[in-house]
């Protein structure tokens, strides 16, 4: 999907500038005026096309895969976004912008069109499987389904903290032990290459 620089003002009247893709100039001025941004210039970017091919091959082999800590954020704002009231294309389209992983920001682009084709939240979630896994999009239809998307960020927001606390204490604990063997393979390899040769006449 090509990419568009942009400037235009906000609804304060600030002057503001950015990148978006899109189809067409269209589709990208459409986007800009429904998160309040009138735009005042929108024409191609320019950018490389080694750098174009090195970064659709980095993220096509799970480079740049947003971490524990991007869906912890993400799921906080879905739940303030439910939880306002505010109508979750608007509230999605919003996030795009704001969302610096590209990964994470592609892949709620692709969820927002999917919900403007009539798809079902929990259905444009799951899409993105290598982001999304099964339980997250399971708990999105069961707040679908009872009315409490509200509710199911929040417990998501919750479960991933307590699942990146985890992984946290499991890297410290591990850290030690790692340190160990590193510095016993340094000994063993200062030894072999240093100390043992220096007995080799003493043998003969």
């Amino acid at each position: 999907m090509p990419s568009f620089d942009y400037k235009g003002r906000t609804l304060r009247g600030e002057a503001v500038s950015g990148r978006l893709e899109g189809d067409s100039e269209q589709a990208v001025a459409t986007r800009l005026f429904n998160t309040g941004i009138t735009p005042i210039e929108i024409r191609t970017a320019s950018v490389a096309r080694s750098d174009v091919d090195l970064g659709q091959l980095w993220r096509k082999f799970g480079g740049g895969k947003p971490s524990t800590s991007d869906l912890v954020l993400f799921s906080r704002q879905m739940y303030t976004i439910t939880k306002s009231g505010i109508p979750l294309l608007r509230g999605l389209k919003g996030l795009s912008a704001s969302t610096h992983n590209v990964v994470l920001r592609d892949a709620i682009e692709q969820i927002v069109l999917s919900l403007e084709q009539g798809r079902d939240l929990a259905s444009s979630f799951a899409r993105h499987p290598d982001i999304f896994p099964a339980l997250y999009i399971n708990v999105i239809r069961v707040g679908e389904s009872t009315g409490t998307l509200d509710a199911s960020f929040q417990r998501l927001c919750e479960y991933l903290r307590q699942d990146e606390d985890i992984q946290n204490r499991v890297r410290a604990a591990m850290r030690y032990p790692l340190t160990v063997m590193i510095v016993m393979a340094v000994a063993v390899g200062v030894i072999t290459t240093f100390v043992i040769p220096n007995f080799a006449p003493l043998f003969k």
